[in-house]
């Protein structure tokens, strides 16, 4: 079931700053809620210091995942992707390593979504996994320059 939710023309916008390329609304307001969720491994029984959200672009960057697409533009890179049916994901980790995966996407259509497919496969559990940053091209040898 879906809900409409009517919200103030400012914070559309804050949300616009918030989200990544690919991003719905939507998205974003799940990625906030799950960085802000206490993890499995949170004691409640520890003194909890109170945190204030500012929904501005600068929103604890440390713990974003930073995620570049080449082509850049992302109607662009979408187009590609239908196009060629492949793309390269670099995955840079905590410890300094990086790991370079094939993405195949033959059952990729104009209706899928770019970021949502990467969230619930290469990048699903970025935080536990290690990954500080996500690189993803059309063409491999843009990456190259990055191993």
């Amino acid at each position: 079931m879906n809900i409409t939710l009517e919200i103030s023309q400012s914070l559309y916008e804050s949300l616009g700053d918030l989200a990544q390329p690919f991003e719905t609304p939507e998205e974003v307001i799940k990625r906030l809620i799950d960085f802000y969720e206490p993890k499995e491994t949170d004691s409640y029984e520890s003194e909890v210091t109170p945190t204030k959200i500012k929904l501005s672009s600068s929103v604890n960057t440390y713990n974003k995942l930073n995620i570049n697409f080449t082509p850049e533009d992302p109607l662009q890179f979408k187009k590609l992707l239908l196009k060629q049916k492949k793309a390269w994901v670099l995955l840079h980790m905590d410890d300094g390593t990086k790991h370079l995966h094939e993405w195949n996407a033959l059952r990729f259509t104009e209706h899928s979504d770019v970021l949502g497919n990467l969230r619930s496969g290469y990048l699903r559990n970025w935080r536990e996994k290690g990954i500080v940053n996500a690189e993803i091209a059309i063409d491999k040898s843009e990456l190259n320059r990055n191993l």
